[in-house]
């Protein structure tokens, strides 16, 4: 589907760079079989339509119906607050911009799952110009009425690995933009 989009995308977008413009009736011989093409100037036409279903079907498939990375790490993200000085509750992280020392909210008392919680966070933003996120495991000091102790996670996702974040975003999603953009130029060049 990713190879589909981005191939025609490609095609499309150096038919309209380079103003390929066939002579007609266009007489082609592939694999040694001749035939002739009595309305070459629809071949664009059919190009664009293909590049139009690949962007479409890899929208649904790859980014609405799957987790994309974004998605993955928006979730994971949703269950962590930013260090704050302030009383008020803090809004969520940013995904690339915003604190880079983050808690785990609500605290829990089961330190498995905020461990696994951590896992998940370290494996869904990627490494980058040596830098790694980090996840410690922190204790609350407090008790409840039953002994219970309770547990939160304490993250550090740096400015580094966000960028990197933003660009296999940019990556993953490239076969939506790039038909887009083939697309426009591709009406542009029939003005």
């Amino acid at each position: 589907m990713r190879r589909f989009a981005l191939g025609m995308a490609l095609v499309l977008v150096t038919w309209a760079m380079a103003g390929v413009d066939l002579e007609q009736p266009l007489r082609v011989s592939p694999f040694g079989l001749p035939f002739r093409v009595g309305r070459p100037d629809l071949l664009p036409l059919g190009i664009a339509l293909a590049v139009l279903y690949g962007c479409l079907r890899y929208y649904y498939y790859a980014i609405m119906l799957s987790a994309s990375p974004y998605r993955r790490r928006r979730d994971l993200l949703d269950q962590l607050r930013g260090e704050s000085q302030s009383l008020g509750p803090s809004p969520k992280p940013g995904m690339y911009i915003g604190p880079t020392e983050l808690t785990s909210t609500p605290w829990r008392d089961d330190y498995k799952g905020v461990d696994s919680l951590g896992e998940e966070i370290k494996a869904a933003f990627p490494k980058f110009a040596r830098a790694r996120v980090t996840a410690e495991r922190m204790r609350d000091a407090r008790l409840d009425d039953e002994g219970t102790v309770f547990f939160a996670l304490k993250m550090h996702i740096p400015t580094r690995c966000r960028i990197a974040a933003l660009a296999q975003d940019i990556d993953y999603a490239s076969p939506v933009w790039f038909s887009a953009l083939a697309l426009g130029i591709w009406v542009w060049s029939l003005r």
